[in-house]
């Protein structure tokens, strides 16, 4: 890893494992979802998994490293949220949103949720909630409002 940044080739030695493995449980639009991402947005990754990093230290005795931040990152961040955006069909309300800039949105939102109100707050009602908030219509949002 140079100048503290994510090894391209362990992303992609992750898209690798998680398109192969049953025990990544990532579906193949997420995973080739990540592989867009990523090449949109390697220094916005880079920062999320630094502030990752930074906040499990806060919680842990010792330091992580950036490749297990990276992992954990990867598993508690990026795979939950993307796995929620999409089921909920989120991208549809944005369309004027790429899809890294819809997730760097949702995550800050679901960080500000889980900092402010509810530290166990699930990928999935962070995107509902950012649906009820912010999609164009009343009517998009008052059917993000009732799953919520």
């Amino acid at each position: 890893m140079a100048g503290g940044l994510i090894d391209l080739a362990a992303w992609s030695s992750l898209l690798i494992t998680m398109k192969g493995s049953p025990g990544r449980s990532v579906s193949e639009s997420t995973a080739s979802k990540m592989e867009q991402f990523f090449g949109l947005s390697e220094s916005e990754i880079n920062h999320q998994i630094e502030e990752h990093k930074y906040f499990l230290n806060l919680t842990i005795p010792y330091e992580i490293s950036r490749q297990e931040a990276f992992d954990s990152w990867s598993a508690n961040i990026f795979t939950p949220l993307m796995k929620a955006i999409e089921e909920s069909g989120l991208e549809n309300d944005f369309p004027e949103l790429g899809e890294d800039e819809l997730f760097i949105r949702v995550s800050e939102h679901w960080y500000f949720l889980k900092r402010d109100e509810d530290p166990n707050l699930s990928a999935e009602r962070a995107v509902l909630s950012f649906g009820a908030l912010h999609a164009a219509d009343a009517l998009s949002r008052a059917q993000y409002y009732l799953k919520l």
